[in-house]
């Protein structure tokens, strides 16, 4: 998910909790969401209207996003897992990683074999976990 998609959908969740709240809007906010609602009026896509429409192959939902942070946090373990113990790692074979990480994040260790394969930068001792966005459930 870009961070630009994120930041819409963060803007429709404050603009929803302060309407809940019967918080007054700012200016910019009233009229995002009135161009919003009358474009939907008109017939217009929603995900285009409020500028939440994804690209090819990006999630929008909360869910989605969380099951993919969960993998790369997954996919992390098992690379820190693999590490010698000399270099603060478990020592731990592929397998026994991906088993030990199934039982801990939920995902089937056979799955995470192939998510493993599947790009060079998730085998890098070095692999990072984008922590830069921003998780508000």
């Amino acid at each position: 998910m870009s961070e630009k998609l994120w930041s819409q959908l963060s803007r429709l969740r404050e603009i929803s909790e302060a309407l809940q709240n019967r918080k007054p809007l700012d200016d910019n906010d009233t009229q995002y969401l009135a161009l919003a609602l009358r474009k939907v009026f008109e017939g217009g896509d929603a995900n285009s209207a409020f500028d939440v429409k994804g690209g090819k192959g990006q999630s929008r939902s909360i869910k989605e996003r969380k099951a993919s942070d969960n993998k790369a946090m997954a996919l992390g373990w098992v690379v820190s897992a693999m590490q010698p113990k000399d270099e603060g790692g478990l020592g731990l074979s592929e397998a026994e990683a991906c088993l030990q990480a199934e039982e801990h994040f939920g995902i089937n260790s056979e799955a995470l074999q192939t998510y493993r394969g599947s790009k060079k930068s998730n085998r890098d001792p070095h692999f990072k976990l984008a922590l830069s966005r921003k998780l508000k459930c």
